[in-house]
């Protein structure tokens, strides 16, 4: 337009009205860079801060800031965060076997605790679990179940240190001692093999090809050995395997490592209520701390607890008897 009055009197040719034309594109393209962008900007500053809060947590530093805010003390002197603070996480010592109870009578016999936690959406808005009190034993098995919404997913996220707790204190076994099998394994880049060992290097572990082809056995994955009897055969397992069979590879893996605490999310979805009593059977043998999420009512039967969470921050917890 602004040319164009120039060209039609003769006074710029055709070549020079094509070179403003692109001038004037080229300053409009740089103009509008930022504008463009800035959904990939506000991704790209969003992606650093969650590696700057990874870089932290390896370091062994605490990952959110104190703000302002004053810490009230229990009736039993253990200190509380309050509200306008991160929640506390304490990791305590191995826990020791026991029988089931619901508290027990010294610290170190618990192997998680959580003490007034308040546990928000991860964008903001009202609190999706409110003063949970809740102490679990070496052995002992808690079922979280609940409507959709209600918090359950958040919270293993916060017991699993991926989010942070609003308020409150949390006790948990060292990082070492903690699995958690999602709905969907993990499957890295490698071989049969690495799959099991996975988060384990190759050669780290001295577990021979028999025994991790017993170790498949047991949780039904003999049929998966047979198909596959070079263990260091690399495929792309993810497209391989079903869901099913991914999931029985996360419960392999559960037997290899023994953890203290494992934290299941829905590790049994895609497997019939056969497979899930033959593979938590296997998980009672074992003995360790359990947290899993599930609407199977099935799956009351190989636990001591439930926390039924009912949603806007309430909560309760039940005793399940007998347990398996």
């Amino acid at each position: 337009l602004v040319l164009s009055s120039a060209y039609f009197s003769g006074r710029v040719s055709l070549g020079d009205l094509t070179v403003g034309s692109i001038a004037f594109g080229q300053v409009q393209a740089s103009l509008s860079f930022l504008i463009d962008r800035a959904e990939a900007v506000s991704g790209l500053l969003a992606s650093l801060h969650r590696i700057a809060d990874l870089g932290t947590v390896l370091l062994g530093m605490p990952v959110a800031l104190e703000r302002p805010g004053e810490e009230r003390a229990s009736p039993e002197g253990m200190g509380i965060v309050s509200p306008v603070s991160p929640a506390r996480l304490e990791r305590a010592p191995q826990a020791a076997g026991g029988p089931p109870s619901r508290a027990c009578s010294s610290p170190g016999e618990v192997a998680l605790r959580l003490q007034d936690l308040t546990v928000a959406h991860p964008g903001g808005g009202r609190p999706l679990l409110v003063g949970l009190d809740l102490a679990l034993a070496a052995g002992q098995r808690l079922l979280i179940t609940g409507p959709s919404g209600s918090g359950k997913t958040t919270l293993l996220r916060v017991l699993c240190g991926l989010v942070p707790a609003a308020a409150g204190r949390l006790q948990l076994p060292p990082p070492e001692h903690i699995l958690v099998l999602p709905q969907q394994p993990f499957l890295p880049l490698g071989s049969l093999r690495d799959q099991i060992l996975f988060p384990a290097a190759a050669d780290a572990s001295s577990m021979g090809d028999r025994e991790l082809r017993h170790l498949m056995e047991q949780v039904g994955l003999g049929g998966l050995a047979e198909r596959h009897p070079d263990l260091g055969q690399e495929e792309d397992w993810a497209r391989v395997l079903s869901g099913g069979e991914q999931q029985r590879l996360g419960f392999a893996r559960l037997l290899l490592r023994r953890p203290a605490l494992v934290i299941l999310d829905e590790a049994s979805s895609a497997l019939d209520l056969q497979a899930e009593e033959d593979l938590y059977g296997l998980l009672v043998a074992a003995g360790p701390t359990v947290v899993s999420v599930g609407h199977r009512p099935s799956l009351r039967a190989f636990h001591h607890w439930e926390l039924a969470l009912e949603g806007e921050g309430g909560w309760r917890l039940v005793p399940i008897i007998p347990p398996v």
